[in-house]
């Protein structure tokens, strides 16, 4: 079940994005049968920033997902925890630097499952396949806490290309997009199934002199 609202814009005040967001979730909860320990919010751009802003204030979202955007639109000091993150970004987007010191830096060292998925593009939405990711990112996460929803045939099936392609990426010497691919993917995977192939690129890829510049440029981008 996909809801969207029709009020929420840009420059609308926190105070007032929380209660469309509160008759937006009475309507919906009112007119369907809604799961309640899934919902999940999804926000572009300043929507991405609200959206971040409820899940981190609101223990009933179990996760969100944000694009071209994070910083959420509150300064709440009581933020919690135990929910999960997705980002998506452009590599030509203008929050590029945002969205990658949220995941590096702000989220770092507390209890949220997280991962940035980016793309070729810009200030936008992806495309299809890269918004098929995002969803089984959540579905990857509610296996994770929920045993009885696993599925090892279906986890298979998304992972097998996803390994040969970290292959492809070792052949043609692409130490950093393949050291990226690895941390992306065991991010995703981690405790679902068995990641030792993985793992074992991804450290000896931290010893990694090429890699360690990489990193640093990325973390000064991002903090400035």
């Amino acid at each position: 079940i996909i809801v969207g609202s029709n009020n929420s814009k840009n420059g609308t005040a926190w105070e007032e994005s929380q209660n469309i967001a509160n008759k937006l979730f009475a309507d919906a909860g009112n007119r369907l049968s809604i799961n309640t320990q899934r919902i999940y919010l999804l926000g572009f751009s300043g929507g991405a920033r609200v959206a971040n802003a409820i899940t981190i204030t609101n223990g009933s979202i179990a996760g969100v997902i944000c694009c071209g955007a994070a910083a959420p639109a509150t300064n709440s000091t009581s933020l919690r925890s135990n929910y999960s993150f997705l980002g998506i970004v452009g590599n030509e987007d203008f929050n590029y630097i945002e969205m990658r010191k949220y995941d590096m830096v702000d989220l770092a060292g507390h209890n949220v499952k997280h991962a940035l998925i980016t793309f070729d593009g810009k200030h936008e939405w992806p495309a299809k396949a890269t918004m098929d990711e995002a969803f089984w990112w959540l579905e990857l996460n509610e296996m994770r806490k929920n045993s009885s929803t696993k599925n090892d045939s279906l986890i298979a099936k998304h992972i097998k290309p996803v390994l040969k392609q970290i292959e492809l990426l070792q052949q043609k010497k692409q130490v950093f997009e393949t050291y990226n691919l690895c941390r992306k993917t065991i991010n995703f995977y981690d405790g679902l199934t068995d990641l030792s192939s993985c793992f074992a690129i991804y450290k000896s890829m931290q010893i990694n002199s090429e890699i360690d510049k990489q990193l640093k440029q990325e973390i000064g981008r991002a903090h400035v």
